[in-house]
């Protein structure tokens, strides 16, 4: 299990570092961006380390560890980009599709040929039907929740599964809306003003993990 964890940690670690050094437009050459690259690959291997081990302690299995593992460091690279650029990059998005295809041949070694195709025909509805979900909400907000965030969400979906997706929303409305409010009351921020959705989400995945709700 300890090296489960380990890797687990460096793996989001690096990947956390490569989507971020890759994806963001911004301050390149100053100093403070290798700082973030840091910063971002040491809370990526942190948290997935953490919940690599609490999956591990409540007997999720092997496949379900890593699918929902492989959300940490493309959510957090997505927050720090979107909390700095209010943006999402559809190229950092489309990593979560591309590594749940990569880890067909796990399930279908795990669970057999016809499981596997099944979860993975699973993955497509959960990806699809909480896009549309999420496009109407998009609407009904009026722009507040915007097209990178319903395409991070579904390929959430698409990766870890449609309940990881679901609790990590739960708890990022929770803690977006808990967090607008004390900017209100601050006068920090108006009610017309934009509030990056992505960070609230990656912590709503740590939050559902450190629940097990996956």
């Amino acid at each position: 299990m300890l090296i489960i964890i380990c890797l687990s940690g460096l793996t989001a670690g690096g990947a956390a570092a490569a989507s971020y050094l890759r994806t963001a437009a911004r301050s390149r050459r100053s100093w403070m961006y290798g700082a973030k690259i840091i910063l971002v690959s040491v809370c990526a291997a942190l948290s997935a380390g953490f919940c690599a081990f609490r999956l591990e302690s409540l007997g999720t299995g092997m496949q379900k560890t890593v699918k929902v593992l492989a959300a940490f460091p493309v959510c957090l690279a997505a927050a720090v980009i979107d909390a700095e650029e209010n943006r999402i990059p559809d190229r950092l998005v489309l990593l979560l599709p591309a590594v749940r295809l990569f880890l067909v041949p796990l399930d279908c070694f795990g669970f057999g040929w016809a499981q596997g195709l099944k979860l993975l025909l699973w993955s497509f509805f959960s990806g699809t039907f909480l896009f549309l979900i999420l496009i109407l909400l998009s609407c009904l907000s009026k722009g507040g929740f915007g097209m990178g965030d319903v395409k991070l969400l579904s390929a959430v979906g698409f990766s870890a599964g449609f309940y990881t997706a679901l609790y990590s929303l739960a708890a990022g409305l929770l803690l977006s809306a808990s967090a607008a409010a004390v900017l209100l009351i601050l006068r920090k921020k108006k009610l017309k003003d934009r509030i990056a959705f992505a960070p609230f989400l990656f912590l709503g995945l740590l939050i559902s993990c450190c629940l097990g709700k996956v």
